[in-house]
């Protein structure tokens, strides 16, 4: 504790500290804790004929807090607690106001026998896992970057026995396991959102085209926490498990459009029902997508693709600006607070996590998934290609020398 008020005593002389503080040390806890003191003045009740007892037990009744007790009523014991009638509407401040009869009748007022007085709960050391701790709290008018620097100085300021160490408090609203556990949450996320698309696109390469948009996201994380100096703690963590969901949707959309075009096109062009002759099990259909186009005439397909990518773009181009636009408009509010550093709380960095992603993401999403599409696709028909030219060699190779003891043909 002493150490502990050195170090207030320190921070206290900087003129951009404001309500310092020592805590009982919780991450909960680390607030301002204050308590209403009655305190009675014994030589006054004897001049009115009042015992510390009664007047303890009055103030109780007033307030709706006396002590239970137990009594006969009707053949069976009850609880009773007794209050007067307007106990509910008496707060503590208004106490010294009220006014009570002694008992020889005579109105006496409260604030005559006793004085109310706020006092903050005395200091405490936590005790955790074998180790004692106090906190320091503080508020610091400035930026992320000047408040970590001058906690460096703070700590590098104090003088630590043997076995004492000082540290800058986690500043997260969540311990380290749960922290550890958001983490495993996000990688879960990300494999369920594969795993999903993998079943309802019927392919592993379009559900990793997909996820491309994640590191887009993330994109805008950075450049967003970069810009305003955050610090990126566990509520970003919990941002971007809501940006993925967001981010993944709208290039769901957008790569879902580009295999319906490709369906209609295929159509137009064979006639009949592609999806259901190229299905695998009858009664059933197939998701066709651009690789689909390779039995087209060479000369053509790729020129259909390019239309095929940009219509679908072109379509969805409006769902995707509005799925995120209204989402970035309902988190903006969250950020009321953005130019008050010392007034920040968990739901801004959630929100910044949010918003950074989902607009680098839109931008990225409408310039970079086309083209990424179109030339994924063009790549798997040249492994396509290759792979039915290699068959092809491989079927009119010559047959290798006959094994020896064979009979020579005449």
């Amino acid at each position: 504790m002493e150490i502990a008020e050195a170090t207030l005593a320190r921070a206290e002389k900087s003129r951009r500290i404001r309500n310092a503080r020592i805590t009982t040390g919780g991450q909960y806890e680390r607030i301002r804790q204050e308590e209403m003191v009655l305190a009675i003045h014994r030589e006054r009740l004897a001049a009115y004929g009042f015992t510390v007892i009664d007047l303890v037990s009055r103030i109780r009744r007033l307030l709706g807090v006396d002590t239970p007790w137990t009594m006969l009523i009707d053949g069976e014991h009850e609880r009773v607690q007794l209050a007067y009638d307007d106990s509910e509407n008496i707060s503590y401040a208004d106490i010294a106001e009220m006014v009570i009869r002694n008992p020889g009748g005579e109105r006496v007022r409260l604030g005559d026998l006793i004085e109310i007085e706020n006092r903050e709960v005395s200091r405490s050391i936590v005790r955790d896992n074998q180790k004692y701790t106090a906190y320091v709290n503080w508020e610091y008018l400035g930026t992320d970057q000047m408040r970590t620097r001058y906690i460096k100085d703070i700590i590098a300021g104090i003088e630590l026995p043997y076995g004492y160490e000082a540290e800058e408090a986690r500043r997260e609203f969540l311990s380290d396991e749960e922290d550890r556990e958001l983490k495993t949450a996000l990688w879960l996320a990300l494999a369920f959102i594969f795993m999903v698309m993998a079943a309802l696109f019927e392919s592993i390469s379009l559900p990793i085209l997909v996820l491309t948009s994640v590191p887009m996201a993330l994109v805008g994380v950075v450049v967003a926490f970069w810009l305003t100096h955050w610090t990126f703690d566990s509520s970003a963590y919990i941002g971007l498990i809501l940006l993925f969901g967001i981010v993944v949707n709208n290039a769901i959309l957008l790569v879902s459009r580009f295999r319906t075009e490709s369906a209609l096109v295929l159509k137009a062009k064979l006639g009949g029902d592609p999806s259901t002759e190229r299905a695998l099990f009858p009664g059933l259909r197939k998701q066709l997508g651009g690789s689909d186009l390779f039995p087209l005439d060479a000369k053509e397909r790729s020129d259909l693709l390019r239309r095929i990518v940009a219509r679908a773009t072109r379509i969805r181009l409006r769902s995707i600006l509005l799925t995120s636009g209204t989402t970035i408009v309902g988190l903006a509010p969250l950020l009321i607070h953005i130019s008050s550093v010392d007034d920040r709380d968990i739901w801004e960095n959630l929100a910044l996590a949010s918003i950074g992603g989902l607009i680098a993401s839109t931008i990225l999403l409408i310039m970079v998934m086309p083209p990424l599409y179109y030339y994924c696709v063009r790549t798997g028909w040249g492994i396509k290609r290759f792979w039915l030219w290699l068959k092809s060699k491989v079927k009119r190779s010559p047959a290798g020398p006959e094994p020896s003891g064979a009979p020579a043909k005449s």
